[in-house]
């Protein structure tokens, strides 16, 4: 789906950089201070290394930065269409990898007749 795609593409961390900490001029240390998080935590989360936690919305509300349940659904709705992408391109590399139908299939686990007798 095109919109999963979207979303998918779209870390929360890069809204929160560029919605948030440009709009008031804010370096990303200046941000971390007035969050009362660790510089890295924050920069986790805007390169896209890390997810938004419920702490860490809560604390974006408390400094104004719209509200813990949006920042909550976005990271949830982040998390989910990169689910659905991984398991399309799974279910597509399954689909690629199977065999036409009636094509022999021998059993991995047990070995073709001919080598359980030693025949060469």
């Amino acid at each position: 789906m095109i919109a999963d795609e979207i979303v998918a593409n779209i870390h929360p961390g890069e809204a929160l950089r560029e919605d948030c900490l440009k709009a008031e001029g804010l370096t990303v240390t200046a941000a971390a201070e007035k969050l009362g998080v660790a510089r890295t935590t924050l920069d986790r989360v805007l390169n896209g290394r890390g997810g938004i936690s419920a702490d860490m919305a809560l604390r974006f509300e408390a400094v104004g930065w719209s509200n813990a349940d949006f920042w909550m659904r976005y990271q949830a709705s982040y998390d989910l269409a990169n689910a659905r992408m991984r398991a399309r391109k799974r279910a597509e590399t399954a689909v690629a990898e199977t065999p036409p139908a009636g094509a022999f299939q021998p059993d991995p686990g047990r070995g073709h007749r001919s080598a359980r007798r030693g025949i060469q």
